[in-house]
């Protein structure tokens, strides 16, 4: 394993993009309703993102996009495997 000083894990830490939206039916979406809230870092020192709030239609969305790709069989008849290998694969680097 490398090791880098703490300058080089801070510029590291700066670069990141944390992404805020809903991910519903393997898209990003903002939430139906526009709203959001705060998320802080472990020390509570700063805001590290506004992520956004889902509701009821958000959740209606997700549900009924789950549901449809259960009955067509993609992950209620896949092996354990093959769930496993698409949930690495689809994970963000």
């Amino acid at each position: 394993m490398d090791f880098h000083h703490l300058e080089y894990w801070q510029q590291r830490a700066q670069a990141l993009k944390i992404e805020n939206r809903l991910f519903i039916n393997g898209r990003y979406l903002p939430a139906a309703e526009g709203e959001t809230f705060s998320v802080q870092d472990p020390a509570g020192v700063r805001e590290l993102v506004q992520m956004a709030r889902g509701s009821h239609i958000d959740i209606d969305l997700a549900v009924k996009a789950a549901r449809e790709v259960f009955e067509r069989g993609d992950w209620s008849q896949a092996s354990p495997r093959q769930t496993q290998s698409d949930v690495v694969q689809n994970s963000p680097a």
